[in-house]
């Protein structure tokens, strides 16, 4: 997730086009295949037991909160939020992660 983040100038394109994008149905087809492929880089990163379930509707549900996690410190970044250090979120978060991660996809999953 860092890593999407160095992107920082690809990311305020991004947030600059977005208000277009929605608006303009060719535009929105782009950012429909961009997040598709975007969530399917993701899922690679939580593997699930295709044969549970639950575990792989978990991933999927993780794999867009994820998403969220993502664009919101970088439009806190974006938009010059007093007092903001983009590590802390990410630090939280793997905090967060770590623990509960074995028990989101089940507990065979490797930490």
């Amino acid at each position: 997730m860092r890593r999407f983040y160095s992107f920082k100038d690809e990311l305020r394109v991004f947030f600059e086009l977005f208000p277009h994008a929605l608006r303009d149905e060719s535009l929105r087809r782009r950012l429909q295949h961009l997040y598709a492929w975007y969530f399917r880089v993701k899922l690679d990163w939580l593997p699930a037991d295709p044969e549970n379930a639950a575990a792989v509707d978990a991933a999927a549900g993780l794999n867009e909160l994820l998403g969220a996690v993502i664009d919101g410190p970088a439009i806190q970044d974006a938009v010059g939020r007093e007092g903001f250090v983009i590590d802390r979120p990410y630090r939280v978060l793997q905090l967060m992660l770590e623990e509960s991660l074995p028990r989101i996809l089940g507990e065979d999953h490797p930490r």
